[in-house]
């Protein structure tokens, strides 16, 4: 019992890490665009209108880039 205790206790200051390893970062010279977004509809009917369908177009420039601040 007590080496579960420990267990989850180690596997909660674990995910405190996580957390902290989403850092900003700073995108370049890079755009997207929206071409198509659209609610599905299907012949599962517990699922019509749930889920979207989404096209996307990304332009880079010369000299682009994603850089961690």
């Amino acid at each position: 019992m007590m080496r579960l205790v420990l267990l989850l206790f180690l596997a909660l200051l674990g995910g405190a890490d996580r957390v902290k390893a989403q850092e900003k970062v700073e995108v370049r010279g890079i755009t997207s665009m929206i071409k198509l977004d659209e609610v599905i509809f299907g012949h599962l009917t517990e699922l019509n209108g749930k889920f979207k369908m989404r096209a996307l177009v990304h332009r880079t420039c010369p000299l682009s880039g994603v850089k961690r601040t």
